[in-house]
């Protein structure tokens, strides 16, 4: 598999939006289209990293409690979804597309790969990385890059840092890991100790970031005893020189409720 890379605008900015849930009654459509017009405003790489979609469908376990939180059906979700990221790929803002375990529903079911679907017909030729995994970060046509590790996730365990952590293990060279699925919004660093080119000790920072959401209290989150978060979706600087990124989970954060 080849490794995408992300190429940043010279302001360095990447946002990385997961859990949008488009098409589920506790959707926070305002602070959603806030963040896309605050991205295309800035010109900010954004990242879409799964389950854009609420796709509640007819399969699994207790299928009617899954469309009773729904208000719109799959179809119109995809329609919404293009709609109103057209603006930022037509502007090649949009740096690359994950599946969430919920678009994945339909994957899973009939075949039918919505988040591919979503990145093909966009404008701006918009990649798409499946379930994600290792990228490499540049910023303008002439600076450092950084590597990173970008995907949805998979579980929602009580310690929110235990599946991030698990990617430094898996990718050595990552500098950050971003997860989204258990819709907790907040970052931490992770320090380790390295050697510098004339073997001296360095302290390394590793970020763990968590991508947050833009669902609210929902039925089946409150069901999974899932601690409240602000909604919304980190920004991360980059810079061309190299130096240690900087994770911003303030600019683009709403309470919940």
């Amino acid at each position: 598999m080849q490794i995408p890379t992300i190429q940043l605008r010279s302001n360095g900015l990447l946002c990385i939006a997961s859990d949008i849930h488009i098409g589920a009654e506790e959707h926070a459509a305002e602070q959603w289209q806030y963040t896309l017009d605050y991205c295309l405003e800035n010109k900010i790489c954004l990242v879409l990293n799964g389950d854009i979609l609420e796709n509640a469908i007819v399969s699994g376990s207790s299928p009617g409690e899954k469309l009773l939180t729904q208000s719109s059906w799959p179809t119109e979700q995809v329609i919404d979804a293009i709609d109103c990221l057209v603006p930022l790929a037509e502007k090649g803002l949009i740096a690359g597309v994950t599946r969430g375990n919920h678009d994945a529903r339909t994957r899973r079911e009939g075949l039918l790969d919505l988040c591919q679907i979503i990145a093909h017909v966009l404008p701006g030729n918009v990649p798409y990385w499946g379930i994600g995994g290792l990228v490499r970060v540049k910023v303008g046509s002439s600076g450092e890059e950084y590597w990173g590790v970008i995907q949805h996730g998979k579980r929602a365990g009580v310690n929110p840092w235990s599946e991030v952590e698990r990617c430094f293990s898996l990718f050595p060279k990552a500098q950050f890991a971003a997860l989204g699925h258990n819709h907790y919004f907040g970052f931490k660093t992770l320090w380790s100790i390295g050697v510098d080119e004339e073997d001296n000790e360095v302290l390394r920072p590793r970020l763990e970031i968590r991508t947050g959401s833009y669902l609210g209290r929902s039925d089946y989150i409150r069901e999974m005893i899932v601690a409240p978060c602000p909604l919304g979706s980190p920004l991360i600087k980059f810079d061309k020189h190299g130096t240690d990124p900087i994770v911003d989970v303030e600019t683009l954060s709403w309470p919940l409720g």
